[in-house]
């Protein structure tokens, strides 16, 4: 089974506690029970003192990148980060500080599937906008558990090839516990969060899983999550590294897909709609500090007509520039793409 609670201590290294995130006082309002989650499941939330993080990950094969088995450990203070990934496909340290972001030479920014761990382990809801966030409460089974799930609703110009239930992300919650669970992007793309840990009385997931349709494509484990002093993050020591431009930024779909200006739909091609071949899609697209979509990589599809009318697609979306701390960014975005035989 997917979801599980243990209750058990983490060997010494990682001072925190594995126990059932039991949940404090429920809000009545959806917003303030995200506000308060937000809080409780962020890790680089205003206030909190340096921590050192290690997880061991294990990635599939993703888009343009190949998969990869190892570890990242990352050295947070409130004022920047220096992050080391060990494994048998990328190897890289990346420091940010006060004049900016250095990495290794010659090396790529992190690849996203290790990326989408790391966010989703330090800030699970990063780029919601509490302030103008609608939700939709409900139970949903999943893995024959059930959940209180938390749909952000927007309004939206859609066509017929995307399902509307699974345009916005869906943060899911056992009852009488406050850790986030289960992060829902689309249909059948999910982040759950099989073991909740205590830090500073912050909920942490130390098993996570990114799960994509017809396949898992990453998974991680938390080995250590401990306090340190300043010094240790060592955010002077940018020895060997070289300035570099950051990595886009992550961003949940369902919060991208409501800064969209423009989104043509795909054109069903005729030999797959006379053949009734239908199915799914995904694509991995950066959006530039523009709004416009700078790459489309493909992620998985069984069909190459449909993978390239998606493509095509996907290349004239428009969207709002995205600002992170007042300062427009780039963006990886996730799409899924679904073809049935009602398609025109």
């Amino acid at each position: 089974m997917i979801y599980k609670v243990e209750m058990r201590i983490i060997p010494a290294v990682a001072i925190f506690l594995l126990i059932p995130a039991a949940l404090s006082q429920t809000p009545k309002d959806p917003v303030e029970k995200i506000r308060q989650a937000v809080k409780l499941n962020t890790l680089d939330t205003p206030g909190m003192q340096p921590w050192h993080l290690r997880f061991d990950f294990q990635t599939h094969d993703f888009a343009s990148e190949k998969g990869a088995k190892g570890t990242l450990e990352e050295w947070w203070t409130p004022d920047g980060y220096r992050l080391v990934i060990s494994s048998d496909r990328y190897n890289a340290t990346e420091v940010r500080n006060t004049e900016g972001l250095f990495r290794t030479p010659q090396t790529n920014p992190v690849p996203y599937a290790i990326g989408v761990l790391q966010s989703n382990i330090v800030h699970p809801f990063f780029g919601l906008d509490l302030d103008h966030a609608k939700f939709d409460v409900h139970r949903e089974d999943f893995a024959k558990i059930t959940f209180e799930c938390y749909s952000l609703l927007g309004e939206l110009k859609g066509g017929p090839s995307f399902d509307r239930r699974y345009l916005f992300p869906k943060y899911c919650f056992l009852p009488s516990e406050d850790g986030l669970r289960l992060t829902v992007q689309q249909r059948g793309q999910t982040l759950p969060r099989s073991t909740i840990g205590v830090f500073r009385d912050h909920r942490v997931a130390v098993d996570l899983g990114f799960v994509l349709p017809y396949e898992v494509n990453a998974q991680a484990h938390v080995t250590a999550l401990n306090g340190i002093p300043v010094a240790e993050a060592k955010l002077q020591d940018v020895t060997g590294l070289v300035k570099s431009d950051p990595a886009p930024a992550i961003m949940n779909d369902g919060l991208l897909r409501s800064r969209l200006l423009y989104r043509p739909d795909p054109e069903y091609p005729m030999a797959a709609k006379t053949a009734h071949i239908g199915g799914t899609v995904i694509v991995l697209a950066t959006i530039g500090k523009d709004g416009l979509v700078k790459k489309v990589d493909l992620v998985n599809s069984r069909n190459e007509s449909l993978t390239v009318a998606s493509i095509n697609a996907v290349k004239g979306w428009k969207f709002k520039p995205i600002l992170v701390d007042g300062e427009a960014v780039e963006v990886h975005f996730l799409i899924q793409v679904n073809f049935t035989f009602g398609s025109e």
